[in-house]
């Protein structure tokens, strides 16, 4: 009965839940699909068709501004833009200039071909002449190929250029020791004057100090003979004591510094070393009124005349030393690597061999310098190393190497290691370039869009 009950009890469930799921899917009227033309469209109303030349894709940035003249402002530009075009000249310019750097490692064939034809007289019979007629024709070819034996081609050395501009080792103010009057001043301590060293360039009046070295040696001779008299009465005191107790050794021997004059002699001695440091302070001032020059150099300004009062400490003159001259070079942090600068970077001995150029005086002259150092911090401004390049003698040749000079400044650096390094060229006024010959073309390329973008965002 149980069964048969729950059988009739889930058969009446699943009836109610047909007919619920039936009455929900019969909600609302039969859905028909209406009838409409969804086509797209070929064109839009207002607006050109795609293959005209009026559509906004075709159109310049500067037609969709209604501005008066600014057409004509842009067409000018594009017509006229010298710079841009100069730049791309100069691009060309520089490829060809690498090919023909190039060209002395492919072999090289020349022909030469000559033709002549010479006319000799020949005398004959009086009255007759005959002449002769040689035709020389020639043709000749050569072939050469210079062969790497040094290594010419297969290792070179990277060259960093700089520029800078040359100033004095050492330069100093030229300023007196002692007071007096001016009694003479050499012809060569003026504005550019040249001098050597030992030479006598100013001359204080002497007359003072010689007095001072006279009263100074008698003071010296005073305290000398004070001295000398103490030490005769200590002598002769000491004896008289020693005859008066010589029962006694032991007392005899120890006579009483007062007696015999200790006190008094030890101060003597001491004026004695005063009295002659007196003396040498007088004979050192007596030689300070001759200024001399330490070092070969030369004037760049003098403020001293004869007969001008001069005192201890006063500028007379600034001059510097021609024994060598420096150049600060400001170069890039990546170029450092290149090159060997002592105390900045790893290894020992002498720094890095450098060539300074420069035009004076309507020649184009060339120094050989050496990297010596570089300055104590680099620049905050600029984030560059300061680099010094000395140059030794500068004056021995003329024109000179003079100081305040713009010159240009190449450094020799490492060797490139065999096999990696064709050959090297440079462009005037660009960076130098030293690669393989794919790097070398995309440092070119890089190089040239580089430029071209530049000149653009400064014309746009």
């Amino acid at each position: 009965m149980l069964k048969h009950y729950l059988f009739r009890l889930a058969m009446l469930c699943l009836c109610v839940a047909g007919a619920v799921l039936w009455g929900c899917m019969r909600v609302g009227p039969r859905f028909s699909r209406p009838d409409i033309d969804l086509r797209v469209p070929s064109t839009y109303k207002n607006t050109a068709p795609a293959n005209s030349k009026h559509s906004l894709s075709n159109l310049c940035w500067w037609e969709l501004f209604p501005l008066a003249g600014l057409e004509e402002i842009i067409r000018e530009v594009r017509t006229r833009n010298w710079d841009i075009k100069e730049a791309a000249q100069k691009v060309l310019g520089a490829r060809f200039r690498l090919r023909q750097a190039r060209a002395d490692l492919f072999p090289q064939i020349s022909i030469d071909a000559k033709a002549q034809r010479q006319k000799s007289p020949i005398t004959g019979p009086p009255g007759k002449s005959f002449s002769t007629k040689t035709d020389t024709f020639m043709l000749s070819a050569a072939a050469s190929y210079e062969l790497d034996s040094w290594g010419r081609v297969a290792e070179q050395r990277l060259v960093i250029k700089g520029q800078g501009a040359v100033r004095p080792v050492r330069e100093i103010d030229l300023v007196p020791e002692v007071a007096g009057k001016v009694i003479y001043v050499s012809p060569s301590l003026l504005n550019g004057g040249q001098f050597k060293a030992g030479e006598t360039l100013v001359k204080i009046d002497p007359v003072d100090y010689e007095l001072a070295v006279i009263l100074a040696r008698a003071r010296v001779r005073e305290a000398q003979s004070t001295l000398e008299l103490l030490e005769e009465e200590s002598s002769q005191a000491r004896t008289e004591w020693e005859m008066n107790h010589s029962a006694d050794p032991v007392l005899a021997k120890n006579p009483p510094p007062l007696l015999v004059k200790g006190p008094q002699i030890a101060a003597a001695r001491a004026q004695l070393e005063a009295a002659r440091a007196d003396l040498r302070r007088a004979l050192l001032n007596l030689k300070r009124t001759e200024i001399v020059s330490l070092f070969d150099g030369r004037v760049i300004t003098a403020k001293v005349g004869i007969g001008q009062y001069v005192k201890p400490g006063q500028v007379l003159a600034k001059v510097y030393s021609t024994e060598a001259v420096e150049i600060s070079v400001p170069l890039q942090k990546s170029d450092i690597a290149w090159f060997h600068v002592p105390g900045l970077t790893p290894g020992r001995g002498l720094g890095a061999k450098a060539l300074v150029r420069a035009k004076f005086a309507g020649k184009e002259m060339v120094w050989e310098g050496r990297v010596l150092r570089s300055e104590g911090k680099i620049d905050e401004h600029t984030r560059m190393v300061n680099v010094i390049v000395r140059v030794d003698r500068p004056y021995q040749r003329r024109p000179p190497l003079a100081v305040g000079l713009f010159v240009d400044v190449d450094i020799q650096g490492r060797a490139w290691s065999k096999g990696r390094v064709r050959r090297k060229w440079w462009q005037p006024g660009a960076d130098l370039y030293t690669a393989t010959r794919r790097e070398a073309q995309k440092n070119q390329r890089n190089k040239a869009s580089e430029a071209l973008e530049a000149k653009g965002r400064s014309h746009s």
